[in-house]
């Protein structure tokens, strides 16, 4: 048996595809599998040795006469061949497209190659590329029951498999958790993250947030800020007084989820999928642009009352401030979050994505 998953190059399609692979290897350890994703990815993340890899080239490509654009036009070509070698090479038995440029050409030769396909869309706003590749799809998996009212064409093939969360992320972590950190157990411990890449005005106005808080002397904080924010952030804490613990990038997320009181966030399909998970109280704040598809992915949360909504818009440090210290006061309110998430809409344990590819074959 051979499967061949095909991701985007961000971590909201790469950690779903190796979560989807890593859950079929349980089931079938005889299975094959292929990972393709585009070359800038095997420089980003790290894929599991078993795993074969390919690569293919592929970049967005507006409509306009301009170098770079024509350029993108010839890489997207050359996937296009990319993708017919990759699969005459391997002649998988499913296609497993999880969205971005990298799916699109192989989903679309695997249809006329009569291989069985699915797309599995993160998100509740469905990608373009999915979009594009739904009538093509034998199964569209979708993460949440929302996105139904979007794919309503498609609602005899449609299945809520949700999105897995990292199996690493779901590793249990106790006092080793605390001692990576040097933190206390009974102060209130606030994770900061923008996204992969982390977020400079999340950064910021956090920062600024934080002198206007009244108990500083019982915050704790971890804050992911991204690369080319580490150096100033880190300079700040030592000078702000606050205990913290600043990254460019954690990889033991599993010690930060676990002693977190509460999580300031993003609202990428990883994330939401990983709060999800946890059960940690989150104020949310989506990203504004790309369609504003992290506010549909933020109010599966925040409409249920497991997260609080702080629109990108109306962030600044005074109402960051407002959100944090409301909660400080009141850890009932705390426990209440915790609780909504009963309130959620989980898949059934058998119909998770593996279990949908393998019904196909």
């Amino acid at each position: 048996m051979k499967i061949l998953a095909a991701s985007g190059g961000s971590g909201g399609h790469i950690f779903p595809a190796l979560s989807f692979l890593g859950e079929l290897k349980k089931k079938r350890r005889d299975a094959q599998v292929i990972l393709v994703v585009n070359k800038r990815s095997a420089l980003d993340y790290v894929f599991p040795a078993e795993y074969k890899l390919a690569f293919i080239s592929s970049s967005p490509v507006e409509i306009s006469l301009k170098i770079s654009n024509i350029l993108s036009l010839l890489r997207l070509l050359l996937s296009a061949f990319q993708s017919l070698g990759i699969l005459l090479r391997y002649r998988p038995d499913v296609v497993v497209g999880f969205g971005g440029y990298p799916s699109i050409f192989l989903v679309i030769f695997a249809r006329f190659l009569r291989i069985k396909t699915v797309i599995h869309e993160q998100n509740v706003l469905p990608g373009r590329a999915n979009k594009f590749l739904c009538p093509l799809a034998d199964k569209i998996a979708i993460s949440f029951p929302q996105s139904r009212q979007y794919l309503k064409k498609y609602a005899g093939k449609t299945v809520f498999t949700g999105n897995m969360a990292r199996p690493e992320i779901l590793k249990k972590a106790a006092g080793e958790a605390w001692d990576f950190f040097g933190f206390s157990k009974h102060k209130f411990t606030i994770l900061v993250m923008g996204g992969s890449q982390g977020s400079r005005k999340i950064n910021n106005h956090f920062l600024d947030c934080l002198s206007l808080l009244d108990d500083r002397d019982a915050i704790q904080v971890i804050h992911l800020c991204g690369r080319s924010d580490l150096k100033r952030l880190s300079a700040a804490y030592k000078d702000s007084g606050v205990q913290a613990r600043v990254f460019d990038f954690l990889k033991e997320m599993r010690y930060a989820y676990t002693v977190s009181s509460l999580i300031i966030s993003r609202a990428g399909a990883a994330t939401i999928a990983e709060l999800m998970s946890l059960r940690v109280p989150a104020v949310i704040i989506p990203y504004p642009h790309a369609r504003q598809h992290q506010l549909y992915n933020a109010r599966v949360l925040t409409d249920k009352g497991a997260a609080i909504l702080l629109e990108d818009k109306d962030l600044n440090a005074y109402s960051l401030k407002e959100k944090i210290a409301d909660l400080l006061t009141d850890r009932a309110k705390l426990e209440e979050m915790r609780g909504n998430y009963d309130k959620l809409e989980y898949p059934a344990v058998e119909q998770d994505l593996s279990g949908t590819v393998l019904s196909l074959i």
